[in-house]
């Protein structure tokens, strides 16, 4: 029987109105929407054109290598990037039984300056997500919360709210405090978070987040372009990870609430062996230096934590390092590490030689243990 598969790493594309239809009437104007642009593309625009974001190369899976481009209409988009039942049969094609899901684009509301404003959009896009899965199958598909990290109080009630919604984990953006780091006045949140049991789905690494901005941001002339392959290139050593992993057990959160359930997602998973190895010595030489002081060693606390492993080989190889109980597996659908609609081929490809009950694991078992599914 083939080993039902469990993807940590979807994201969601979203529909063209996920905010002008939710939120309140003052934030028309300013409300995130798509925009033509004056070289024929398209892009999200946020606080009323302030902010703007291209999501050509964001959408990738399943569309010709050739014929990709930042300067994208959304006509252009397949319907499973941003329709729900649509995804469902992306999922049935790519034989994906549960998928848990994550933004795409509303993480471009960080640079917005007011908090207001910014608590509005986040509280938008969590209605907006947790309806979208509702319209598709919640029981296959698990939203990622948005919390508005600018003060504890304000993080706290969002997740209070999201919660009771429903919703089964968050992304971690950075401390609630909007500290660059952890910081003790973050604890009441982090015991909410014990508390309830929601999952901290650490999405990329993503240990600081972004602050909030100095000053409300200035109409661009034109979006900014990343370089999506550079980006998947650096997440798969671990870039990001690698401080968010560090963080959460340097600064004694997972000390404090060792009932704490983090998973680490698409941040491949290759590279934590000797970077553990790494944290242990240096924690060891230097360990009277630091206020916080660990009663483990900084690897014991990592055996807590799931990581995923995504397009790599080095993850599965040593995955008795890492821990097999410890493994996740995601495709970053639709963007640019996916190999949709052929996951399942490439499984077989990436999997070959590891016994039936391991694969099963980290396929399917440590996720659905952690989040909850039956």
């Amino acid at each position: 029987m083939a080993t039902r598969i469990f993807d940590t790493d979807h994201h969601v594309t979203p529909p063209p109105d996920m905010w002008t239809s939710r939120m309140p009437k003052k934030y028309q104007d300013i409300a995130p929407r798509v925009v033509d642009l004056p070289d024929g593309g398209q892009a999200w625009s946020f606080d009323g054109g302030a902010i703007m974001h291209l999501f050509g190369l964001e959408n990738v899976g399943g569309r010709e290598p050739t014929e990709l481009s930042w300067k994208t209409h959304y006509d252009e988009l397949p319907k499973s990037y941003y329709e729900p039942q649509a995804r469902l049969e992306a999922m049935d094609r790519d034989g994906i039984d549960v998928a848990l899901l994550f933004p795409s684009v509303a993480g471009q509301a960080a640079a917005i300056y007011d908090d207001e404003t910014f608590s509005a959009h986040i509280q938008a896009y969590n209605d907006g997500i947790w309806d979208w899965a509702q319209e598709g199958d919640p029981k296959r598909m698990l939203p990622a919360a948005h919390l508005p990290n600018r003060g504890v109080e304000m993080t706290m009630q969002e997740l209070d709210r999201v919660v009771k919604k429903g919703f089964v984990h968050f992304q971690y953006t950075g401390s609630p405090s909007s500290s660059p780091l952890p910081v003790p006045g973050d604890d009441p949140f982090w015991a909410m978070v014990q508390e309830t049991g929601i999952v901290v789905s650490m999405h990329g690494g993503s240990s600081a987040g972004r602050p909030k901005p100095k000053a409300p941001a200035k109409a661009s002339p034109a979006p900014p372009v990343h370089d999506q392959e550079m980006i998947a290139a650096m997440r798969s050593s671990g870039l990001g990870a690698q401080t968010a992993l560090g963080v959460m057990i340097l600064s004694g959160v997972l000390e404090r609430f060792p009932k704490l359930k983090v998973s680490l997602i698409e941040t491949s998973t290759g590279w934590l062996p000797q970077f553990l190895n790494q944290l242990d010595a240096v924690y060891t030489q230097h360990r009277w230096l630091g206020e916080q002081k660990l009663s483990r060693l900084p690897s014991e606390y990592a055996k807590q934590v799931l990581i995923g492993v995504d397009r790599e080989m080095q993850g599965i190889k040593h995955r008795h390092q890492v821990g097999v109980d410890n493994i996740t597996f995601g495709t970053d659908y639709p963007h640019i590490g996916s190999f949709w609609p052929h996951t399942r081929f490439y499984i077989d490809l990436l999997f070959d030689g590891v016994p039936e009950d391991e694969r099963e694991k980290i396929l399917w078992s440590n996720a659905a243990t952690m989040y909850g599914v039956n």
